[in-house]
């Protein structure tokens, strides 16, 4: 019994080594006879908020195939594939379900077998045209009392603008008072940061962040704080 397994296992990894033997012989005859893949580019007219297509240009072997990554310019992101049922024969696609007011890199991946790969250089950077609200609200970083009147909000910039901001819109309004009067202030998109000033002391108050476009107000941040006792209990 112990010899027949041996047999089997020699068997199996003698047609594995053949067969990579022969897979990598088959690569290597196609890379010869190519050139290096280069960048993808944006077809005319093509590009809308969502969509756009892309062309490159054809490795001149109907063996060779071609699989599309993309990653954000602005965001922290790894290479991802496109989705797509298989890889393609043709050297054009529309690529689709994009933000607005993205950029992007493309790049177009040359696929001679599974394991032999050919990554382009990136795309010059592409993007999308701008359409409605933000599709974020400000997300906060620090929310603090640094003295009995005031309180400070800081947060981090939006990465779904869909479009170019106008500014950020905070504003203020005390919980328990019986008239709520609330205070509104529009800010630079440049600014991070806001302190509310000549508040009362010890008091809970409820804060409200969004950023706006030219299309108007994305959703709002609801956030609550209460401001510090007065010094020495007065």
């Amino acid at each position: 019994n112990n010899t027949g397994q041996f047999d089997s296992a020699f068997k199996v990894n003698y047609c594995t080594y053949g067969c990579n033997y022969a897979v990598n012989l088959y690569a290597e005859h196609i890379i010869d006879s190519i050139q290096d893949p280069t960048s993808p580019w944006l077809v005319a007219d093509s590009l809308s908020n969502t969509s756009l297509q892309l062309k490159w240009d054809s490795a001149n072997n109907d063996r060779i195939t071609y699989l599309i990554q993309w990653k954000y310019q602005d965001i922290a992101s790894l290479w991802t594939y496109y989705q797509m049922p298989k890889p393609l024969n043709e050297t054009s696609i529309i690529i689709s379900d994009l933000h607005p007011y993205m950029t992007y890199l493309f790049r177009v991946v040359w696929v001679v077998t599974v394991k032999h790969t050919f990554p382009s250089p990136a795309s010059f950077p592409i993007t999308t045209l701008p359409s409605g609200v933000p599709s974020q609200s400000p997300s906060v970083i620090e929310l603090t009392s640094p003295s009995h009147s005031t309180i400070y909000v800081s947060w981090k910039e939006l990465d779904f603008t869909n479009g170019p901001l106008i500014h950020y819109r905070v504003s203020i309004i005390d919980v328990l008072a019986e008239q709520h009067t609330q205070f509104i202030k529009d800010i630079s998109p440049n600014l991070l940061t806001y302190t509310f000033t000549s508040l009362k002391s010890q008091t809970l108050y409820e804060i409200h962040l969004s950023a706006g476009n030219a299309d108007g107000q994305g959703p709002i941040t609801l956030i609550n704080m209460t401001t510090m006792s007065p010094p020495n209990g007065k």
